[in-house]
């Protein structure tokens, strides 16, 4: 399942606070295609344009417990391609463990856009 080094799991903190989304799980390629560091964890943004953009994604995911897809600018050190990556954002079920109402999980996937296809919506 080599999709799954493309993840990330985001935890939606829409509630009173509204705070930013918090990684919970980075996989290795998600990581070096948004410029992370590998294994981070929290909101310690490296670019303000991708918190924002992964802000609005998942706060829309979480709002409309659908589905979404967007853009998300790449990280510096993401490749020598030029454009925007692709996310997939989808809503999780939250976990049983007491966590707060508005506290929400959403799994993203982000890969480069095939070239071959137009009809990839972003």
């Amino acid at each position: 399942m080599p999709f799954r080094r493309r993840l990330i799991l985001v935890l939606v903190r829409d509630g009173p606070r509204a705070d930013p989304p918090y990684f919970l799980a980075l996989f290795p390629l998600a990581a070096e295609l948004l410029g992370l560091p590998e294994g981070f964890r929290g909101t310690g943004w490296a670019s303000r344009a991708q918190a924002e953009r992964v802000g609005r994604l998942t706060l829309d995911v979480a709002a409309a417990q659908a589905a979404t897809s967007g853009p998300i600018p790449p990280g510096p050190r993401a490749a020598e391609r030029d454009g925007m990556l692709k996310a997939v954002a989808v809503p999780l079920a939250p976990e049983p463990d007491g966590t707060a109402a508005y506290d929400r999980p959403v799994l993203i996937a982000v890969a480069w856009p095939d070239p071959r296809r137009t009809d990839q919506l972003l």
